[in-house]
């Protein structure tokens, strides 16, 4: 009735004109007791959606393919085996032969599987050369003939196959599958994915493609995240407190970075960067070795200008004065630039341009002796590690 949240939401959404097709949750026990509530089979995966206002169309159930995927995963625990992938299952192939056969096949059916649940652009299955994660776009896709022809008899047949061996407690025999809450999410997923996907391409004429991820709560799980960030201590907030958070975060989310690694998946083509000059590379220094003990270099004085005009300073000043990194908010970034900017004023004056050659000069001699008794170090130095 309407007075479950869940039927409630469902109402409303009906209400403003929304199909409500399917309802994602994970695997907790409450969700599968809600499961089973609608019906006395063994497997629940559809109910009549009694607000549809056409009267005949179902609600799917859909088990989060991420949290299937986690406890899929953690039964391989004590098995050492962490990875569900297609290169493991050639890896084991190659390495294990005979014995590792049915274990490699495993992992590349639950491969597979998780893939069709993972579809979330146009170009991945392409670049990355795996089939299974094409676009869906019709309710005649190869990969629906599969997981109903293919893999949900796999399941039926290594549940019959585990529970027909002998000399053995049910305890041990349950240790041979994968959790049976994760096979009974599994099977409902299945289900409900291919009677979605065939209702979306025969029922709804507009639609063309579809994307699987989008049934996942990965980006409902991270947005509650986010909340509880935000309330810090706070873990009952108000309609009003809660409303503010979710204006900050929008506001947030238009320019900041998204997260590489958490719980939940992130989405690198949502991430919107502003663009920011200290992510970029800083530019390579020019070597000046060329060989052991040859060091090249360019004049000090026709890379700065010609001393004998007075130009050796003035670039380099006005370089600095350019500069982004100079103009930082110091109070010594700050009498500094106040000097720079008196110094190039000082320097444009007719009568001041003897005195700035004569600087010039000297400041070329000091250097060009520094610079060539540094060089003369570095080669004894090198001469002496040659020895």
């Amino acid at each position: 009735g309407k007075g479950t949240p869940n039927a409630e939401a469902v109402y409303r959404l009906e209400r403003q004109g929304f199909k409500v097709l399917s309802l994602t949750c994970d695997g907790a026990s409450t969700n599968r007791r809600l499961w089973q509530l609608h019906s006395t089979e063994d497997i629940v995966y559809r109910v009549p959606n009694v607000y549809a206002p056409e009267g005949n169309r179902y609600l799917c159930f859909i088990s989060d393919p991420p949290h299937l995927l986690k406890t899929t995963r953690n039964s391989w625990y004590n098995r050492n085996l962490w990875v569900l992938s297609e290169s493991v299952s050639k890896a084991l192939k190659l390495n294990g032969g005979e014995e590792a056969s049915e274990t490699a096949n495993f992992v590349l059916l639950f491969d597979r599987l998780f893939d069709c649940f993972n579809v979330n652009n146009f170009t991945t299955a392409k670049h990355k050369r795996k089939p299974f994660q094409e676009l869906y776009r019709s309710s005649k896709d190869f990969r629906l003939k599969w997981l109903r022809e293919e893999f949900l008899p796999y399941l039926d047949e290594w549940e019959k196959s585990v529970f027909a061996r002998q000399g053995f407690n049910r305890k041990e025999l349950k240790r041979m599958m994968i959790a049976a809450e994760t096979i009974l999410g599994i099977k409902v997923t299945v289900q409900s994915f291919l009677e979605l996907v065939e209702y979306i391409f025969t029922k709804i004429p507009s639609v063309t493609c579809f994307l699987s991820e989008k049934l996942s709560q990965d980006p409902l799980e991270k947005f509650f995240g986010n909340q509880r960030q935000r309330g810090r201590t706070n873990d009952n907030p108000t309609a009003d407190e809660f409303f503010k958070n979710t204006q900050a975060l929008r506001v947030v989310n238009s320019v900041c970075k998204d997260v590489d690694r958490g719980n939940c998946r992130g989405n690198k083509t949502a991430i919107n960067v502003v663009p920011d000059k200290e992510n970029q590379p800083l530019p390579k220094r020019r070597s000046t070795c060329n060989g052991v003990g040859k060091m090249v270099s360019t004049s000090i004085s026709s890379a700065a200008g010609d001393p004998a005009s007075g130009e050796l300073i003035l670039p380099a000043v006005q370089e600095m004065l350019d500069d982004e990194g100079f103009k930082i908010k110091s109070p010594v970034a700050s009498a500094a630039r106040e000097v720079a900017v008196q110094f190039m004023e000082w320097s444009t004056e007719d009568h001041h341009s003897p005195i700035l050659k004569s600087f010039s000069d000297d400041l070329v001699a000091d250097l060009d002796k520094l610079f060539q008794g540094t060089i003369r170090s570095m080669i004894s130095v090198i001469n002496r590690d040659k020895l």
